[in-house]
């Protein structure tokens, strides 16, 4: 289900949301996603070492 999420939200600003932006706050992203990963926050600083 959350993959189908992900790819909606990936198509829609080339059609009917064109000129929109999405914001996602996750934690997990699915691995579809990955490249549209723009910053990563967390409070365990070793994650990104």
């Amino acid at each position: 289900m959350i993959e189908r999420v992900y790819q909606h939200l990936s198509r829609w600003p080339a059609d009917a949301g064109a000129g929109a932006q999405v914001v996602v706050a996750d934690n997990a992203p699915p691995p579809a996603a990955e490249a549209g990963v723009i910053v990563r926050f967390s409070r365990q600083s070793s994650l990104f070492d």
